[in-house]
């Protein structure tokens, strides 16, 4: 009687066990997020190489953005969609494979694939040049994006549908050659996703000034804001204590009459 209840005892124990198993399983399961990753538009550049050959670059974009971002999960709660199952995707929304060229496209290849982030490497503000065949130089704007797929209504039907939602964009001005781009690509991804590579990872970027980006630093920095106002305020003022007209008085007072 004694064992019978032990091994009863030593039963539920292992069905609790198992189900407390499941569970963090399950939570581990439920916390990792998946990463595709979309080329938007290389058909610009066909005055420069063949179908062929822009595929390949887009091929490489794309392992390019996802060996980065595999490289970032420390926590392993990242799963990134590999190469050849987006480009089979993307193949199939587009016919020629050459990347998307609206968002519309791009969510179509989201929902073919599951994915919970895109990650759209906008190529269509970059000049290239080739000579038979071969890269030689790029430059334009390179933008990055994150997005995911979210809920809307559609105007006419009033049905439910699914919209492109970005939730960060980054964009940079790039000259230089294949080697070059590919380089910007990787370090921009951890610009993209908020994250500090491991030191000498990349090589140092040649600088370059934009409006944008010191617009979006001034942003992102309330302290500094305050002080470029009490700077432009005591501007105005002392512009104004400079500029005004002098101070008339009173007229003096009229002499005695004797």
């Amino acid at each position: 009687m004694v064992v019978l209840r032990a091994h009863r005892l030593f039963i539920v124990f292992l069905l609790f066990f198992s189900t407390l198993m499941g569970q963090e399983e399950s939570t581990v399961q439920d916390s990792i997020v998946t990463y595709g990753v979309v080329v938007m538009d290389m058909r610009h550049m066909s005055d420069v190489a063949n179908e062929v050959e822009l595929q390949s670059l887009i091929n490489s974009f794309i392992d390019a953005a996802s060996e980065e971002l595999e490289a970032m999960d420390s926590l392993g709660v990242a799963r990134v969609i590999p190469t050849d199952e987006m480009v089979s995707a993307i193949f199939q929304v587009t016919e020629d494979g050459l990347g998307c060229q609206d968002n519309y496209c791009v969510r179509q290849v989201a929902e073919l694939i599951s994915m919970d982030k895109i990650i759209l490497i906008d190529l269509s503000e970059i000049k290239a040049e080739a000579t038979l065949g071969e890269f030689q130089n790029f430059s334009g704007k390179l933008t990055l994006s994150l997005g995911e797929l979210g809920l809307g209504k559609d105007i006419d039907t009033g049905q439910d549908i699914s919209i492109m939602m970005t939730e960060r964009t980054f964009s940079k001005k790039l000259k230089g050659d294949l080697e070059e781009l590919m380089v910007r690509i990787r370090s921009r991804i951890w610009v993209l996703m908020e994250k500090t590579p491991p030191e000498e990872r990349f090589p140092p970027e040649p600088f370059t000034f934009e409006v944008s980006q010191l617009i979006l630093y001034i942003e992102n920095s309330p302290a500094l804001i305050n002080v470029a106002l009490g700077v432009l305020l005591a501007s105005a003022l002392s512009a104004y204590l400079l500029n005004r007209p002098p101070v008339i008085g009173d007229p003096p007072p009229y002499p005695e009459i004797m």
